[in-house]
């Protein structure tokens, strides 16, 4: 049954178990505590008009997938879509977000192309799709480097600012956010461009599913709609035009 917005009783509302992790401004808690950022402010307008009730559970990135694999979250945004991650979780159809995956350093490290990245200690999230992703790309140059990984992209930023890595790679909405804060800028060196989306377990709340494609659909078709008023707030961008820098 499709609830409209304010009409729901305490009977009839569902509650939904979603994962938060660090990863503004997509997805974090703010200096209050509370969950935010573009994709938490588009479920919560998703969720006034079916009826839902949702319940906020911070975790690492690695402990929301685990708990979203094995039913305790019934939501994790954010969540990029890979062949890998698609026998182990389900999405729907149309992304939530464009996005895509860049190389930031601090200002005494000099980094232009992938050859520079020869030697260098590159850190990054655990379990992130950067992760296999720049190691395929720099095995395929023969390029040797150093991985650290990290348990957020902030704490990525935090120890290239420190020295503790000669660079960092996020999504190109964590930089915008974030790199002033630590002091790093971004260089030219793009990559893995990815649809994110909310995910559930593998045969788990399709229904949920389906109803986040229902309102997608016709928001990204309508620059009025609150999808675009939503990623204004937040620096985002028009799926339809997103294109990687040159």
């Amino acid at each position: 049954m499709l609830l409209l917005a304010g009409t729901s009783s305490a009977d009839d509302t569902r509650e939904l178990r979603v994962g938060v992790y660090e990863n503004p401004p997509k997805v974090f808690s703010n200096a209050q505590g509370q969950p935010t950022g573009s994709l938490i402010e588009l479920l919560r307008e998703i969720a006034e008009i079916e009826g839902w009730r949702l319940i906020f559970v911070r975790c690492q990135w690695q402990a929301c997938l685990e708990q979203l694999e094995d039913g305790r979250l019934d939501l994790l945004p954010d969540v990029a879509y890979t062949a890998e991650r698609s026998k182990r979780f389900d999405f729907h159809q149309i992304p939530a977000l464009h996005s895509w995956s860049q190389v930031y350093r601090r200002t005494d490290v000099a980094i232009e192309s992938v050859l520079d990245l020869s030697g260098k200690r590159i850190a990054m999230l655990a379990g992130g799709v950067q992760q296999q992703a720049l190691h395929d790309m720099l095995t395929g140059f023969n390029i040797q480097f150093d991985m650290v990984l990290t348990s957020s992209p902030e704490e990525a930023f935090r120890l290239a600012a420190a020295g503790e890595a000669d660079a960092a790679i996020a999504s190109y909405q964590f930089g915008a956010f974030k790199a002033a804060e630590f002091r790093l800028v971004d260089t030219p060196i793009v990559f893995l461009p990815s649809r994110l989306f909310y995910a559930t377990a593998s045969g788990r709340n399709a229904d949920l599913l389906a109803r986040i494609d229902a309102h997608l659909k016709p928001w990204q078709q309508d620059p009025e709609s609150p999808y675009f008023s939503i990623l204004k707030r937040w620096g985002g961008h028009d799926p339809d035009t997103l294109v990687p820098p040159a």
